[in-house]
């Protein structure tokens, strides 16, 4: 297994999704500092209040900015193929007929909406200036923050008002836009390319081998499927590996297959390290069991711990996983020659051995 220190795509992908998810907070905790400040009266009142008027314009900006950046799906299934006719290409088209369909609904209302929007928005050009003057009077009236003034002044905020509303609906509008046009555009055209991710060469012939030796290989339609004439898919050859991995004994020929599939985007899917450790840990029981020599044994658990360093790097949340299966009494046990190691430990966030 060759070492790799770069992110994962999956783990960046990650990162920007909780930011982002974080990034509303602080703005919930303005929004009620503001809404608070516009109940007392002077100055905090008069900038709680355009606050208020900010975040709400602000708000609607976005949900536009959202509709006009949704991406429309470009990988459609009846895309014509012009791959030139071999018999490698010849394979691989038998796969890129999809079985699912990408749902397109969420698209179509975008479309529908943008489309109404847009329409009516050029109709009512003219009458933009008149709702603009109807909210300064709305202001001017409703708002009290100078009680001392004539008639509860509102201050300046009937001037300044419209032009807070107006900021903060470009403003919205662009931020979520631009993050849409960066961000959910890479997600959805990611979800793309791992529905037609297939292998080729040596893994794609080690996948179709493999599935041919596996129990109940007849009864199963999938893997009839892969020892046949379709190309398999990343995430086929994955399954298969966990699908060979619970039998007796199998553990080295998934480590083969590992071998074979490091070098293609499987070794990106945290599955995939999570299935290589669990066969490490089988070989390392079972050196142990036979009396295998001390330097079989400490390759076998760097390997083991290696792997799940990595399945750890690519997501977090699969700590849980590994240490739920190096519970001695657990139904799946791969990693419990492991369960006191200090490395492992540490991999999986325990400080020190449970009771």
């Amino acid at each position: 297994m060759t070492s790799d220190d770069s992110k994962p795509p999956e783990a960046e992908v990650r990162q920007k999704i909780v930011v982002f998810l974080l990034f509303a907070i602080p703005i919930l905790v303005v929004a009620f500092v503001a809404m608070v400040a516009s109940m007392t009266t002077g100055i905090f009142a008069a900038v709680g209040v355009c606050t208020l008027i900010l975040l709400t314009s602000a708000s609607v900006g976005a949900g536009l900015g959202f509709l006009f950046a949704l991406p429309r799906i470009l990988t459609k299934d009846d895309v014509p193929d012009t791959t030139p006719v071999t018999a490698d290409a010849s394979a691989t088209r038998s796969l890129r007929k999809r079985l699912l369909g990408s749902n397109t609904n969420l698209e179509r209302v975008s479309d529908w909406l943008t489309t109404m929007i847009v329409g009516v928005g050029l109709t009512q050009l003219g009458s933009i200036n008149d709702a603009l003057y109807r909210f300064r009077v709305f202001l001017q009236d409703t708002v009290t923050v100078f009680p001392g003034g004539p008639k509860g002044s509102a201050g300046v905020l009937p001037s300044v008002g419209p032009m807070v509303l107006l900021f903060g609906l470009v403003f919205g509008f662009l931020f979520v836009y631009l993050y849409t046009r960066i961000i959910i555009s890479v997600l959805l055209h990611k979800v793309e390319q791992d529905l037609q991710t297939t292998l080729s060469g040596d893994a794609a012939h080690a996948v179709r081998d493999l599935a041919t030796t596996v129990s109940g290989f007849t009864e199963n339609p999938a893997l009839m499927s892969l020892a046949k004439n379709e190309v398999p898919s990343v995430d086929e050859g994955i399954e298969l590996m966990g699908s060979t991995l619970y039998q007796m004994g199998r553990y080295q020929d998934v480590i083969d297959l590992a071998g074979k599939l490091s070098n293609t985007p499987a070794a990106q899917k945290a599955e995939f390290w999570l299935f290589v450790a669990a066969a490490f840990g089988q070989k390392h029981h079972a050196l142990q069991t036979s009396g295998g020599g001390s330097d079989e044994l400490a390759s076998a658990r760097d390997n083991a711990l290696d792997c799940a360093r990595r399945t750890v790097r690519i997501d977090p949340s699969m700590k849980a996983r590994l240490w739920q299966i190096s519970d001695p009494n657990g139904v799946d046990d791969d990693l419990a020659d492991f369960r006191a190691d200090e490395e492992f430990l540490r991999i999986t966030g325990k400080s020190k051995r449970p009771s």
